[in-house]
């Protein structure tokens, strides 16, 4: 017998005695059978919902993915062997958060490290500020565009007290990172697309999957992941321009 059959031939047994307890109650004169189908059916209905919520504790509890979708050169390939996932996992993590320590950026180069150290603690900081730093000739325009960039200015502090400036540099940021291609996929500020239709597609999403009783979920890890990707000496460095220290 196959499983739609049995789970129909459950509810066909299901429902028959619940009437025929409803109908033995109205007998009795407890309640009416209207009042008994009623009660019955909800205490199944709660019976169902936590019998589903323990099934996804228990799921959650167990604490391992069971499936991963990697996606390279528009295929994308689906693992679920457990030895598969833990390992195309792991390479994705030492990829996604050791970026910056493989030459993503010129900061992070043994010679300005030493001088700047790799949390913005270096001896030469304060240089950088004062704009006394001798560049190095290794520098490349873009780096010694930003170092130049960082000297501090008097009365720059005060400026960015202004919240009509932060939100234009906000703006601005967002307008290079378009030009640089340098947005998330995902990003809500894009041409073309607002926080509304996102909105909609996720609690779409949601009412799909809960329409078919399938376990799913929709995470976002944007902040733990883009710790790991900050030129920390880049970004202390530019906090300090702002103040006067």
């Amino acid at each position: 017998m196959r499983k739609g059959t049995v789970a129909k031939s459950w509810q066909e047994h299901s429902l028959e005695y619940r009437m025929q307890l409803a109908m033995a109650k109205e007998a009795a004169r407890e309640m009416s059978l209207a009042s008994a189908i009623w009660n019955m059916n909800r205490i199944e209905g709660q019976q169902r919902l936590f019998g589903h919520i323990r099934h996804m504790e228990g799921k959650i509890w167990g604490g391992a993915a069971t499936q991963v979708t990697i996606t390279s050169n528009g295929v994308a390939r689906e693992y679920t062997n457990q030895k598969d996932v833990e390992e195309k996992t792991a390479l994705n993590n030492e990829a996604k958060y050791q970026q910056m320590e493989s030459g993503g950026c010129q900061l992070t180069d043994p010679i300005f490290v030493n001088d700047l150290g790799m949390h913005g603690d270096g001896p030469r900081i304060q240089d950088v500020l004062d704009g006394t730093y001798e560049i190095p000739d290794v520098s490349t325009p873009e780096t010694r565009e930003f170092l130049e960039a960082c000297k501090y200015v008097d009365g720059v502090d005060y400026v960015m007290c202004n919240p009509m400036v932060i939100e234009l540099l906000g703006r601005e940021c967002n307008q290079n990172s378009l030009k640089l291609d340098s947005h998330a996929t995902k990003q809500f500020s894009r041409p073309g697309r607002s926080r509304m239709d996102q909105c909609i597609s996720k609690r779409c999403t949601i009412d799909h999957h809960q329409s078919r009783r399938l376990c799913f979920a929709m995470t976002s890890c944007d902040q733990a992941g883009s710790y790991d990707r900050i030129v920390h000496n880049a970004a202390a460095l530019a906090l300090l321009d702002l103040i006067n220290v």
